[in-house]
Order: structure tokens, then sequence, then C-alpha cells
């Protein structure tokens, strides 16, 4: 079996197990609502989602128009979940906002 698919399959019973996940939840509400540890903090997923995005992009949250790619118009969940269960995609994607034009300039952007 590969890696990405027992992934998905513990991801899968990790989010069936969730307390209080509801029916009518979406799945990035519940996936954002899993409870993990970062640096002897715990807290939600979506918070280490946001907080990562912050890191990343300058933003918790981008407009369908403007942003990086991987990014325009979609959760901080979602861009972590890309992350984690799709590597090989993201390493062809730009989510690194880079506004510097001299940066840009510098680096053949």
């Amino acid at each position: 079996m590969k890696m990405r698919s027992l992934i998905l399959i513990v991801a899968a019973m990790t989010l069936a197990l969730v307390p209080g996940a509801r029916a009518e939840d979406s799945w990035q509400e519940t996936l954002g609502s899993i409870a993990i540890q970062d640096g002897g903090r715990v807290m939600p997923l979506d918070t280490y989602a946001r907080r990562l995005a912050v890191e990343l992009t300058g933003r918790t949250s981008w407009s369908q128009s403007n942003g990086p790619d991987a990014f325009k118009g979609r959760q901080a969940i979602e861009l972590l979940a890309d992350l984690i269960f799709t590597p090989d995609e993201m390493m062809n994607k730009a989510f690194v906002l880079i506004d510097h034009r001299g940066l840009k300039t510098e680096v053949g952007l």
C-alpha cells in the first residue's frame, strides 16, 4: 500500500472519530477542529493552518483574483491539506508570495 493511501485512510478515520463532528459540517470545519500540539501549545488544526498561511503567503486568506496561485480564494486549511496530501503537486505551484520587485528581478521572476 502506498504511503499516500495510508495517510488518506488514517485521515478519513480521524475525521470520522472527531468528537462533535456533525453531518452538516464541511470537511474543512471537521479537519480544522482536530486538536494538535505545536511548540508545546495545543490548538485547533485550523489555527495552525492560518499561522502557516501567514508565514508562507503573508495573509490568512486571498481573494479569488489576487494572491499566490495555489491559495487564491481558498481557506488556510485547504492549503495545509494540499501541502500534506499532495506535496508533489504543490512543489510546482506558486504559494509563496513575493511582492518586492527588486527581489523578483534578481531571482528571474
